[in-house]
């Protein structure tokens, strides 16, 4: 990350000197030559002549002094690097500080697709009470890692040594979410019935959250997961998708409160009818969630616009364009490239190299 240069009074008076020697010079010529056109003889007005040259110098100096400032200030905020910024917030805080900011800080970076800068969270050392100690576990050093795809059998043993010590410590909101992420692990795996068993293990931590609002949170999110599995049956029938529907409908309300996780749902919903071969509900419900996850999530938004890709790149559709397809399909591969998990964002790649041949 670039660092803001600090502009200093006398570093500003530098700049400004440097602007006046250059006007100086432009403003005496032009002054000069239009005293001589005009008076024929400018030595007669050299006090007035001096006086305008000093006052147009002075002027256009502080114009432009102003204009380069301001030109820094816009460069110095486009060019931010904020997640490695909010990361350096982190590890300049003090113990209290860090206990503040530390999740408000993850959460951002989960949403915005930085599963690197998320596990080196951990690699602070600054995790000094339990529930921090088993939010690295599972989400940093767990989840973010899966994410990142590095090793996933390190990444499985973090989270299950973190569900036992949620367990331990009475957050069974923490174990209920390992075991969500375990479920999600297995699924993409291929492995339904382990999937199955951590979902189930999930919803009986769940049933234990004594907070209202995290249970909500947590049964929305099993809602989702199980909506997800239904989908991905290999013998996909109308009876796995009228299930689909069922559990996208109850994840989305349960998410009404909570706009960064109801996003999650449309692009369910949306492979829900491409399934169903209701493309134009499909379209509609991926470019409401392509336009609801600006801003809030990548790996959303990259889904939506992968769906939309899909559905420009199906004849049965009749919305066949390819133009707009490589259009969509680009985007995901671009937004999806640090935010979708690894075999996400292959799937995401494959189809576009497909578009492009």
């Amino acid at each position: 990350m670039e660092t803001k240069e600090i502009i200093s009074y006398k570093k500003a008076l530098q700049i400004f000197g440097g602007y006046c020697w250059k006007v100086f010079l432009a403003v005496g010529a032009i002054c000069g030559v239009f005293g001589f056109l005009i008076t024929k003889t400018a030595t007669e007005y050299w006090l007035l002549y001096i006086i305008i040259v000093l006052s147009l110098t002075v002027l256009v100096s502080l114009a432009l002094l102003v204009c380069n400032l301001i030109n820094r200030e816009i460069a110095d905020k486009t060019n931010l690097d904020i997640p490695a910024l909010l990361y350096d917030i982190l590890k300049r805080a003090t113990e209290e500080e860090y206990t503040t900011l530390r999740r408000g800080i993850d959460r951002y970076l989960h949403l915005y697709g930085h599963p690197d800068i998320r596990k080196k969270i951990v690699d602070l050392g600054k995790d000094k009470n339990p529930e921090d100690t088993i939010i690295s576990l599972i989400d940093n050093l767990g989840w973010a890692s899966y994410q990142s795809g590095k090793n996933k059998l390190a990444a499985i043993r973090s989270i299950e040594t973190g569900i036992k010590m949620a367990v331990q410590n009475g957050l069974f909101y923490y174990a209920a979410k390992g075991e969500r992420h375990l479920s999600g692990i297995a699924k993409h795996s291929g492995d339904k019935e382990n999937c199955k068993s951590h979902l189930d293990k999930s919803e009986c931590y769940t049933k234990q959250i004594p907070e209202a609002v995290e249970k909500i949170e947590m049964q929305g999110s099993i809602y989702l997961a199980k909506a997800k599995l239904f989908l991905d049956e290999p013998n996909l029938d109308d009876a796995n998708l009228d299930d689909a529907k069922k559990y996208a409908t109850l994840a989305f309300e349960s998410f009404k409160n909570d706009v960064a996780r109801q996003v999650k749902v449309y692009s369910v919903k949306g492979n829900i009818c491409l399934k169903c071969k209701d493309y134009e509900e499909a379209r509609t419900i991926f470019l409401d969630g392509y336009k609801a996850c600006k801003n809030i999530r990548k790996d959303e938004r990259a889904k939506n616009a992968f769906g939309l890709a899909k559905i420009y790149n199906e004849p049965e559709s009749g919305m066949m364009s390819k133009e707009e397809s490589l259009k969509y399909a680009k985007e995901a591969l671009g937004t999806g490239e640090k935010a979708l998990k690894q075999h996400e964002f292959t799937e995401v790649e494959s189809f576009y190299k497909g578009l492009t041949k």
